[in-house]
């Protein structure tokens, strides 16, 4: 098993070239990141010789390309969602130019209560996030290979769909996916969980008791899993207990605002993006938490079962 996952990311990212106005936009975008104490875990003890590759690979959504728009809107039907509706594709962006290409899909959830409405106005505005980012990175594209479109010879796609986890009486949890193909690739997801008796929109700590160390919690119950699942398969590996990379590195807490789902027998699942917990050939990366290692800090109305 592979000790160091900065090798297993060198190894990854180390081809990857990115035009150097890109790269100024990149640097800015780390340090506003920074800032915003938003996805520095990793960047912030990489070493420069591993170069802007894995950096990219971190704020994937920042290095998204395009051009020669097309938008192509369907309204495509799913099951229906109990009270709710039904979820349908609202708006597909489809661009396929030569080595570029995109495909984007807003999904729309039909009802007329206000919690749906805005739902359905964040779920818009991530994808809009998306598509905008891919569009002004193009641009940087075009200035530094040229105006030609046929010409250019960077590589890039990026798709983005979305699946219906949960559609149960209590709960509508929708997970949007997006990969981003370049000389490598990066994955990532955006989880929404709706609360159908409330209208909420469900943070991970509505989950739990106010003043609950949630965070701790979970936090420890991922690492056991991690220790165990490398314990028992050596072809897999987390950033955990890796005293040859350097203090700091580890993954140590997961955020206030985790990503996550309730699946439908109403189980917990935390979400990590491609590399935020791991080495990039270990992808996504999902756990399921158990109840009992959380059943004492759960609200007595949990959903959580």
């Amino acid at each position: 098993m592979n000790k160091n996952p900065l090798e297993e990311m060198k190894k990854e990212y180390e081809s990857i070239e990115i035009p150097t106005e890109m790269k100024s936009r990149l640097e800015n975008t780390i340090r506003q990141a920074k800032e915003e104490n938003k996805r520095v875990r990793f960047f912030k003890k990489i070493p420069k010789k591993i170069g802007y590759g894995a950096v990219a690979a971190v704020l994937a959504i920042t290095i998204l390309t395009n051009y020669n728009e097309q938008m192509a809107y369907a309204m495509a039907e799913v099951p229906v969602l109990g009270a709710i509706s039904k979820v349908v594709t609202f708006r597909e962006y489809v661009k396929n130019d030569g080595n570029m290409e995109a495909n984007i899909k807003t999904p729309k959830v039909e009802g007329e209560s206000e919690s749906v409405k805005d739902l359905n106005e964040q779920m818009e505005a991530y994808t809009n996030t998306i598509k905008k980012n891919y569009e002004a990175d193009l641009e940087i594209m075009m200035k530094e290979e040229g105006a030609d479109i046929d010409a250019l010879t960077n590589k890039e796609s990026v798709t983005t769909d979305y699946e219906v986890v949960t559609d149960n009486e209590a709960i509508l949890s929708i997970r949007m996916n997006t990969t981003i193909a370049m000389a490598g690739s990066n994955s990532f997801s955006k989880c929404y969980t709706l609360d159908k008796k409330t209208g909420k929109i469900l943070q991970l700590k509505d989950l739990f008791q106010e003043g609950s160390n949630y965070q701790k919690v979970i936090s420890q119950e991922i690492k056991d899993q991690m220790r165990t699942q490398m314990k028992e398969d050596e072809d897999k590996s987390y950033f955990i207990d890796t005293k040859d990379v350097g203090e700091g590195f580890d993954f140590e807490q997961i955020k206030a605002d985790q990503n996550f789902f309730i699946d439908n027998d109403g189980h917990l699942t935390i979400v990590f993006d491609k590399y935020e917990v791991a080495p990039g050939y270990m992808g996504v990366c999902t756990f399921m938490i158990p109840k009992k290692a959380i059943e004492g800090i759960i609200t007595t109305d949990s959903l959580l079962k």
